[in-house]
């Protein structure tokens, strides 16, 4: 049975309720949102907007069977979880403390040095304070985040610059985890790496 995830869900049908999809008209991607009608137990068929198939890529169609999920609202792009990313960059240009930005939940921190992974709260701001202090006059360039949001669990990724004194830059990869704590986004996981060509590995065999 697969599991549907409603867009807006109906007050007075619980988790785990027992669904038909009546007319579907899901494309081969069904996180893109398609009208659906849905058939409830003990109501007529009615009419969803944004209707998810799990696992995506299956094929939906009239009589397909499905469990209701708790507070789904669907994977959507999130500006609020872009703006968690933007606050990142500024605290690097100004330097500070990311105490608000982090979860006391934060499970990793991973930076571009091989020494560089704090996995936790305590450990990973001592080191930010430090490093964001080290970088002075630098300053870092986004690109154009991209942040996703799944209920109070969202996602992100970026490709920015780091901007060095000298004029030159570095290219990074940014990354991370937010978790929804009292209304407000916060990182639980991030991820900053600098792309290496395979090459240098001997990585560069056709597969």
């Amino acid at each position: 049975m697969m599991e549907l995830v409603l867009t807006n869900l109906v007050n007075g049908v619980p988790p785990g309720t027992d669904i038909n999809v009546a007319t579907a008209t899901a494309s081969q991607h069904s996180s893109t949102p398609a009208p659906n009608q849905v058939q409830l137990p003990g109501r007529g068929p009615q009419n969803w907007k944004g209707i998810m198939l799990r696992p995506q890529y299956a094929v939906c169609g009239p009589g397909t069977t499905g469990r209701l999920r708790a507070g789904g609202q669907g994977l959507r792009r999130s500006a609020e979880v872009e703006a968690v990313v933007e606050q990142f960059y500024e605290l690097m240009r100004k330097g500070g403390s990311p105490g608000q930005l982090l979860s006391p939940e934060l499970t990793v921190a991973i930076g571009t040095d091989e020494e560089e992974w704090w996995d936790d709260y305590g450990t990973a701001i001592t080191a930010y304070i430090t490093q964001f202090a080290a970088m002075g006059s630098c300053g870092v360039q986004s690109s154009s985040p991209r942040g996703y949001s799944d209920g109070d669990v969202g996602w992100f990724e970026d490709r920015a610059l780091f901007l060095l004194r000298d004029g030159t830059s570095v290219p990074i990869r940014f990354t991370g985890v937010v978790h929804r704590e009292d209304g407000r986004w916060r990182v639980v996981q991030t991820h900053v790496s600098i792309g290496t060509p395979n090459s240098e590995f001997g990585l560069d065999q056709p597969v």
